[in-house]
């Protein structure tokens, strides 16, 4: 299930700093796992908003597959300047290089990140507590308990 709500559908091509958003939610005893992230754009309107309930995975992929679709999402919106704000300190840490990643799934996802990360002329990741980041947090259990109605 899908859900994606694009603002404006405008291309950037200033150097403006946009901000995105990345949170994944998992219902372990239901085998359920959602992907969500937003950007917003520099005069703090919302750009984009997605949310996918992409089924059974472990949070850690569910993560990084958020983080493939914000960077995406912000190549196809014509951003050049992205800081992201994350929930999850391991991944901020990963993506960071102050931890190595050895898991081979994830290698990979990490090596897509950073090809897209290519497409950017600045990228950062900050780590945010979970209260920061609560619309993203919203929608993924909005997805998850849509998605379980429909079960």
């Amino acid at each position: 299930m899908l859900v994606a709500f694009t603002f404006g559908m405008q291309m950037s091509t200033s150097l403006e700093l946009y901000f995105g958003y990345d949170d994944g939610a998992s219902y372990s005893n239901r085998n359920l796992s959602s992907t969500t992230c937003g950007i917003f754009a520099p005069n703090d309107g919302l750009l984009s908003l997605k949310g996918i309930c992409i089924g059974r995975s472990t949070n850690n992929i569910v993560e990084y597959s958020t983080m493939v679709e914000l960077l995406f999402d912000a190549i196809s919106h014509g951003i050049c300047l992205l800081v992201i704000r994350l929930d999850s300190q391991l991944m901020v840490l990963q993506l960071t290089n102050v931890y190595s990643v050895r898991v081979p799934t994830i290698l990979c996802m990490l090596l897509r990140v950073l090809l897209k990360e290519r497409h950017f002329d600045f990228i950062q990741y900050e780590h945010i507590s979970r209260n920061l980041n609560t619309l993203t947090n919203v929608l993924d259990n909005r997805v998850l308990d849509r998605h379980l109605q429909r079960m």
